[in-house]
């Protein structure tokens, strides 16, 4: 039990050199050792938000996000989609309505519908984030599973986006580590939430 609790050098250059299998280029200093995807995404709002804040997702999204924002006391706001996921014209809309604290979406094989946001689309979504000054969680558990996916949405906006991924869903379910990327020099801003959530991911596991 001692620091970093960013994760071992190692394990982080580990979870670079998986992400960059999943296109996605970020430096291992900016990487993240968390337990699985549902932590990750838990450890960034604990960073970003105060109780009350708004949180934007998609109009259907996964159900572990309701349990952070329940625990979190943070308002969720559904934005509209379509086939390819949120609708970037919405997105503004829900961003001029009220001031929101992050985007917490899921731009391949999203939940329940299984939409694949294109690239253009992924483009579009982060000017959006980009003109409001609005912080983008990337939850890409499922990407391993796309053939040919997009690039993630982290790689049109690095400077706002927290891209999270798991192996458990696509190694093993038992296996309870992932990656977060932050953007760059971020990895230190979320210290404070990982030593009060579980201090360190599992070396063993990692």
């Amino acid at each position: 039990y001692q620091p970093p609790w960013l994760g071992l050098e190692r394990h982080r250059k580990a979870g670079a050199a998986w992400l960059l299998a999943r296109g996605l280029k970020a430096k291992a200093d900016d990487i993240v050792v968390i337990s699985g995807a549902q932590h990750g995404a838990a450890t960034v709002l604990s960073a970003l938000t105060e109780p009350g804040d708004t949180v934007l997702t998609e109009a259907l999204t996964d159900p572990g996000i309701k349990f952070i924002a329940a625990s979190r006391r943070l308002n969720l706001r559904g934005v509209a989609i379509d086939d390819q996921g949120l609708i970037p014209d919405a997105l503004d809309e829900a961003c001029r309505a009220a001031r929101a604290a992050a985007l917490f979406c899921l731009p391949t094989h999203h939940i329940p519908t299984s939409a694949m946001m294109s690239a253009a689309r992924r483009k579009a979504v982060a000017a959006v984030a980009r003109k409001h000054e609005l912080a983008i969680i990337e939850n890409d558990v499922y990407g391993p599973y796309a053939a040919n996916h997009p690039p993630p949405l982290a790689s049109f906006a690095p400077e706002r986006t927290y891209y999270v991924t798991s192996l458990s869903k696509s190694v093993v379910p038992a296996l309870r580590i992932g990656y977060l990327a932050t953007p760059p020099g971020g990895a230190q801003r979320l210290v404070a939430s990982l030593g009060a959530s579980s201090w360190m991911a599992s070396p063993l596991m990692a």
